[in-house]
């Protein structure tokens, strides 16, 4: 009789091998790990540095597909909070309905849709700035009934609208189906359940949500709303300012910088844009690095590093009609000067629980590119005056040329120790185009200058792309003041693979991110000779990026560059 235990051997040696899901310090130490970064097991150990995660595609999809069911559950208690607010507004309907004498009472113009913001802004208007009891008296009137029976405001039918647009704005910004919001998302999820903390945030929500739907919608009323909330929500934002004032800034007023951005957005009010900007940025430099280690604080902080190192570097109009003049903004963005950002502080301390990701590594060098900017303008006002020599320009110790080099070298360093290697995929030319509607790109050929539409430059995930348009803007931007540029045909180059990549970058990227391709689409935009066919496409897509996300900010900007010199050295 024959042995059955080889059968059984030969079995077990086909079962296949579980994936890893946990962190590798628990895996190897076979610990329960519950699969965030830092988990909670390691932090337990004192060891939060050690706590990595495996980066096989498969492992991270899984670790994706929890995330996805995290931010699903939150939405379904989202759902459930927004149903309990509509069913109070169905029991107070109801209550009135049945109280006859109510309809003597009742409010001429109708139960509007926004009444009870409308009355809090009107009570308020009279009001001096530094009152901060008129919006609780306004509050009061609005929560009381026609029996002076005070009413919650959350279970007016103002606010449960208000409640709904906030759940569109954040569901529109970020949209769940695409897994590069992750981020994003999880700073408008995490400050909308601040909410109920802080009423400068509710206020600051209420008034984007306006904003946003009223844009959105085409709806006129909704949008002339969120306008008169606007000026309620900026004094309140105000007084918090003075009452922070010399003080380490709250968390609440911060976010709430953050979110008033994100209404300028899409008022596309450039001039008020960039102020909140710089307001924004002016609050983080008064905070520590420390306060930016982790949670929403750390994620705002990677969001304004992205927009600040580049907009610092980038060169733009400063006429009085312009996004922002000398006398308006103290150290405007617009001027090429070193950013509080390449403090060794700020280069690691907020980076203490997690490693840089591939975009941050590269911002690590573009940080540097503002200074090397500044010093470049400083010798070449010095050769003007005479007081140095051009050679000096050139071989001196410390010169533009020198440190330009410098810079290109670091730049090349990374490209071929992450790019080459980048473990998701490669960047692959294609012919087959993302979306229809999108316009064509054509350039010149560089042998015989004859006109052709090249092929389209594909991505594994949107990461790669982000980081491939700002390798080649940076490269472009430190060839521009180069005193020894390289030959002009590759910054031309350069810009083209920028132009080609933004087809894959605008399609697959959600709304919130496309603020940050802008710095790339300036440079490629100011490298490309006026009234190119190169620029013409620059500028349909600007258009189209307009149009499409209800915007004024592309197109007038990109005019505004158009009507000034190009980079130096182009």
């Amino acid at each position: 009789m024959d042995d059955p235990q080889p059968v059984v051997v030969a079995q077990q040696a086909k079962r296949k091998q579980r994936p890893v899901y946990s962190c590798l310090p628990c895996h190897q130490r076979k610990v329960k790990c519950n699969r965030v970064l830092p988990c909670k097991s390691c932090c337990l150990r004192g060891l939060p540095d050690e706590c990595t995660f495996p980066r096989s595609a498969e492992e991270q999809n899984y670790i994706s597909q929890s995330e996805y069911i995290t931010q699903l559950e939150e939405r379904c208690r989202a759902l459930e909070r927004r149903l309990a607010h509509l069913e109070a507004v169905r029991q107070l309907v109801m209550h009135r309905a049945n109280e006859p004498r109510r309809e003597q009472s009742h409010d001429p113009h109708g139960p509007g849709l926004l009444r009870d913001d409308e009355k809090g802004e009107d009570s308020t208007a009279g009001h001096d700035d530094d009152d901060p009891d008129g919006k609780h008296d306004a509050d009061d009137a609005d929560g009381e009934d026609d029996d002076g029976v005070k009413v919650p405001l959350e279970c007016s039918p103002g606010a449960a609208v208000l409640d709904i647009f906030i759940e569109r704005l954040i569901e529109d910004c970020c949209p769940l189906s695409k897994r590069e919001t992750g981020l994003k998302r999880f700073i408008l999820s995490d400050a909308s359940q601040m909410r109920g903390r802080s009423e400068l945030l509710q206020v600051a929500f209420e008034n984007t949500a306006l904003m946003f739907i009223g844009r959105t919608w085409g709806d006129r009323d909704i949008e002339m709303a969120g306008h008169r909330h606007n000026m309620y929500a900026i004094r309140m934002m105000r007084r918090a300012l003075r009452r922070c004032s010399g003080q380490p800034v709250p968390l609440d007023v911060f976010v709430a910088a953050f979110i008033f951005i994100i209404r300028e957005v899409f008022t596309g009010d450039s001039s008020a844009l960039m102020k909140h900007l710089l307001g924004a940025a002016q609050l983080l430099q008064s905070r520590k690095p420390e306060e930016h280690q982790t949670g929403i604080a750390h994620a705002i902080f990677l969001d304004h590093r992205i927009y600040w190192v580049g907009e610092r570097i980038t060169s733009l109009p400063s006429s009085k009609n312009s996004l922002c003049t000398h006398t308006q903004i103290a150290g405007s963005i617009l001027l090429r000067r070193p950013l509080f950002l390449v403090h060794p502080d700020w280069m690691k301390v907020p980076w203490a629980h997690k490693p840089k990701d591939l975009l941050h590594q590269l911002l690590d060098i573009g940080a540097e590119v503002p200074c090397y900017l500044s010093q470049t303008e400083k010798y070449r006002a010095e050769l003007a005056s005479g007081r140095l020599s051009y050679e000096e320009l050139l071989n001196g110790h410390g010169s533009p040329s020198d440190w330009a080099q410098t810079l290109d070298r670091r730049l090349e360093d990374w490209y071929h120790r992450h790019i080459t290697r980048y473990p998701h995929g490669s960047i692959i030319e294609s012919d087959h185009k993302l979306d229809a509607s999108f316009p064509n790109f054509a350039c010149r050929h560089p042998d015989n200058g004859h006109t052709f539409t090249p092929r389209l430059l594909t991505y594994p995930d949107l990461l790669l792309t982000t980081v491939m348009c700002y390798y080649w803007a940076l490269r472009i931007t430190i060839a521009s003041t180069n005193p020894t540029p390289p030959p002009r045909h590759q910054r031309y180059q350069w810009a083209c693979n920028i132009c080609r990549s933004l087809e894959a970058y605008i399609t697959k990227g959600p709304r919130c991110f496309i603020y940050r391709i802008l710095y790339p689409i300036i440079v490629a935009y100011q490298t490309f000779e006026r009234g190119s066919i190169e620029r013409c496409f620059v500028d349909k897509l600007c258009r189209r990026l307009d149009e499409l996300y209800q915007v004024n900010v592309f197109l007038n900007l990109m005019a505004q560059i158009g009507n000034t010199t190009d980079l130096p050295g182009i």
